[in-house]
């Protein structure tokens, strides 16, 4: 997936709190490692000044200073040769055994002072009276060694080093803090580019866009949550999981916002191509778990609602929900019928939504052959000319072939796609096997879409609803007497 600038800001706006949390944490580790096992340091500092040329008067001209100027660098240089660095070391072997010319050299600093003819030498250690001893010993040798080679007049030395205090050192914890803060934010960031350059999840509706060529059909909002007394007990677990479940069935608690995005669906169901006047619709999903079965509920329920005769087959044998969701007890169903065991009219059954529907019956490991017999088109057939609509739920077609297998039967199939679950890989899998069977793919249903990432994007930040949160909440009271 690429990145625009503007999904890069919104990525990383969206993760802001991580990035600051990742950032102090580094911050915190890089400083507390420092204050922990980072000894600090002390510089001790001598200033020299070499005068070029001889004169008993002492008398400096311009020429002279630039000339001076132009030497430190010079003087830098013999100050850190082997030969001054040797003698130093040598005369300071008796208290430092394990100071060699080498290590010294590591610890010197130097540079002209404002670039003038002056200059200093610096040297650095954990141990301050080392650091004073080593530049007090170069001060000490390098006058007569510069004399000598760049045959200076003279080399005074303006200040002597001094034995730094022991609240006047260099501790880099500041330093190192800051550098763990940078190191902190540019991984996290780092990660949050990746992770959703990797990304292919369905958010809303640019993402079927930009990856098919699929109409959207409904874009679905979340439905309200439940919020549950605390008193519950776990004994009652079945009687929630059965609210979690009629929660995403319309009813007359169903917020405005929901029951709006259906009625657009339909709309745009309405004027879906078909071969006849009743259309055969299958809703069906890539994978399991994406609302296919409360889709095919709610679609029933809204056509029916405008009038139409809908008729809902519950044609998923090996995991059905539709009897369980609408409270229907066990009994005979499509899978008798296809066995040949009962008629039409024995499994058709109303429903107090406004349609009728065949449940799955018995739970069938051969579906797929069922499927396949001449009864499918039998009962399509005598259901055609009863009702206006026959939407039919099946197995998730990536998963098994059952939903294929009507690809010659139907119209053709509703796409339903959990925004924030279902990936673009998935939905792919899923239209290449309904094109192997030149299958009609009508349309997506996208479920719990936060139309909030429909304005702003996959990467803004998830609200209620956001401002059409408010947009809908003021429709829903103005039309509260309404009924969904």
């Amino acid at each position: 997936m690429n990145l625009t600038v503007k999904d890069v800001f919104l990525a990383l706006w969206h993760s802001i709190l991580l990035i600051i949390i990742a950032s102090f944490i580094g911050m915190a580790a890089f400083g507390g490692f420092t204050y922990c096992f980072v000894k600090p340091e002390y510089t001790a500092t001598a200033k020299l000044y070499v005068y070029n040329e001889k004169n008993d008067d002492r008398y400096i001209t311009t020429g002279d200073l630039t000339v001076s100027k132009s030497l430190v660098d010079t003087y830098l240089i013999i100050i850190r040769s082997d030969p001054v660095l040797e003698q130093v070391a040598d005369k300071l072997r008796g208290t430092y055994p394990d100071l060699t010319a080498k290590k010294i050299d590591g610890l010197l600093t130097g540079s002209a002072i404002n670039e003038t003819e002056a200059f200093y030498i610096s040297a650095t250690s954990q141990d301050r009276q080392m650091a004073t001893d080593i530049v007090n010993e170069i001060v000490e040798i390098v006058p007569d060694e510069i004399i000598r080679i760049v045959k200076a007049a003279s080399v005074e030395v303006i200040e002597e080093a001094k034995v730094p205090d022991i609240d006047d050192y260099n501790w880099p914890i500041a330093r190192n803090a800051f550098v763990g803060f940078a190191v902190g934010f540019v991984l996290s960031c780092g990660y949050i580019l990746l992770a959703n350059s990797m990304d292919t999840t369905v958010y809303g509706r640019n993402e079927i866009i930009n990856n098919f060529k699929i109409p959207v059909i409904g874009i679905i909002p979340p439905h309200e949550e439940i919020v549950y007394k605390k008193n519950n007990k776990r004994k009652h677990s079945k009687n929630r999981a059965r609210v979690l479940v009629n929660r995403f069935i319309l009813n007359d608690s169903t917020s405005f916002a929901v029951a709006e995005a259906y009625r657009m669906a339909r709309t745009n169901i309405f004027y879906l191509p078909t071969k006849e006047s009743c259309k055969k619709i299958v809703i069906a999903s890539a994978v399991a778990s994406e609302g296919k079965s409360t889709c095919g509920i709610n679609i029933s329920k809204i056509l029916a609602q405008a009038g139409k005769k809908v008729l809902l087959i519950d044609a998923d044998m090996r995991r059905p929900r539709i009897a369980r969701y609408l409270n229907i007890d066990k009994q005979d169903g499509l899978s008798e019928y296809l066995a040949g065991l009962c008629d039409n009219a024995e499994i058709t059954k109303n429903t107090d939504l406004g349609f009728d529907v065949i449940v799955s019956g018995n739970v069938s490991s051969s579906s797929a052959e069922l499927l396949a017999t001449p009864r499918v088109d039998a009962l399509f057939d005598e259901c055609s000319r009863e009702y206006d609509y026959i939407i039919i739920d099946t197995p998730p077609i990536n998963v098994v072939t059952d939903a294929t297998v009507l690809a010659d039967k139907i119209d053709g199939y509703l796409l339903a796609v959990r925004a924030g679950f279902s990936s673009v890989d998935d939905i792919k899998q899923t239209v290449h096997s309904l094109e192997q069977v030149d299958a009609k793919i009508l349309g997506i249903m996208l479920e719990n879409v936060d139309p909030k990432t429909e304005i702003y994007g996959k990467y803004s930040r998830y609200g209620k609803y956001g401002k059409y949160g408010r947009y809908y909440k003021n429709y829903h009271n103005s039309y509260s007497r309404y009924k969904y």
